[in-house]
């Protein structure tokens, strides 16, 4: 399913697709704290910096809070590599490589619960998706957000691929 999805939208509508599975997403109702996530699944467009690897403990910065506890989708955008500080010190520093200049994330809510992130960024100083586009790179993430099935054990964590 995330094959399908990255095709559909890297790199026509975005160019970098990420999810990040909530290494305890029961702790991500409670609203308070730092959230952890691993991330296990990218799709990159040409000539995108690589993400660098995370450890165990990465820890998710405001904007992910605020997507999860609203479990509404973020999107925001910003000069070219300057990504406000509202992103988790890696994810910044990886912004400011890779030229990046919009950050969508949605959140996927599987049994009432939200287990996982899916981020979408233009990079390469590549303008902010359109609204048009925005609103279908949404619906793309959310059919695949439909499909999603598996075991999603709350306090288990992905290994990276």
């Amino acid at each position: 399913m995330f094959a399908t999805t990255a095709a559909a939208v890297v790199p026509d509508l975005t160019d970098v697709l990420a999810i990040f599975q909530l290494r305890y997403p029961d702790e991500a109702d409670a609203g308070t704290g730092v959230l952890y996530a691993s991330r296990v699944r990218t799709a990159l467009a040409k000539g995108v910096a690589l993400l660098g690897p995370i450890s165990e403990n990465f820890a998710l910065g405001a904007l992910s809070r605020e997507t999860i506890d609203r479990r509404k989708t973020q999107m925001i955008t910003f000069p070219p590599g300057r990504p406000p500080g509202l992103v988790s010190d890696a994810s910044a520093a990886w912004m400011a490589r890779a030229q990046a200049t919009s950050l969508a994330l949605i959140p996927i809510v599987i049994d009432g619960r939200t287990a996982a992130l899916a981020a979408a960024s233009s990079c390469l100083g590549n303008p902010p998706p359109a609204r048009s586009n925005s609103d279908c790179w949404k619906r793309s993430c959310a059919a695949w957000r439909s499909r999603c099935a598996g075991p999603w054990n709350s306090r288990a964590s992905a290994t990276p691929r």
